[in-house]
Formats: structure tokens, sequence, C-alpha cells
């Protein structure tokens, strides 16, 4: 009787740690893909402010783009895609750059006659 009692215990606490890792696991996935929102909204307020300075100006931009997500440019908007959806940020400018998934970058964001061009580094 008692082993079975030691396996019942044992089953438990696998389920309760199972239970507990996908949690934890939910959880810093969407701590992540709020980071990443937040930042790609900063990336916007970026370039707004980069469009009023003189044509060749530059800055420096990093973000980290998570895991099943994807970041991208369309004409005047920074994209964020993410698990539930798209947010689009106004970035009062033409903005062209490529489209950035899953993992850290550094973009150097230049003004530009057109606008704002970002490059990935």
């Amino acid at each position: 009787m008692g082993a079975l009692n030691y396996i019942a215990y044992v089953v438990f606490a696998v389920i309760f740690i199972g239970i507990a890792f996908t949690l934890y696991s939910q959880y810093q996935r969407g701590a992540a893909e709020q980071d990443f929102l937040s930042k790609a909204g900063a990336l916007a307020e970026q370039v707004k402010d980069l469009a009023l300075q003189d044509v060749g100006s530059s800055v420096n931009f990093s973000i980290t783009v998570p895991s099943g997500c994807r970041l991208s440019f369309e004409n005047s908007s920074v994209l964020a895609v993410f698990g539930g959806g798209t947010d689009n940020f106004y970035a009062g400018a033409a903005i062209s750059g490529p489209t950035l998934e899953s993992g850290n970058f550094t973009l150097k964001l230049q003004r530009s006659q057109e606008g704002v061009t970002a490059s990935a580094a």
C-alpha cells in the first residue's frame, strides 16, 4: 500500500510541475510580447523625431523580436505582428527597411530625402 501512495505522490508532483511550467512559459511569452510592442511604439516615436532632423542624420535603435513575432515597415507605419494579431504604429514619415523575425537587432535609422531608412546591423 505504501508503494501505491508513493506512486500517487509522484504522479501529482509531475502534474503540478507540468502545470506550473506551462503557466510560467505563457507568462514569459506574454511579457516578451508586451515588451516587443512597447519597443515597436518607441521605434515609431524615434522615426518621428528623426524625420524632423536634417537629411543624413542617423540614430541606432535596439529591439528584440520574440519567437513567433515579426517587425516590418509599411509606408508611414511600423507593423508589429505577434501571437494575438497586428499593431500598427504611425511613424509620421515614410519608413522603409527589412522585415525582422525572431532575434536581437540593432537598427540604424537614417534620415533621407524620402523619409527614414532602417537597416539591421
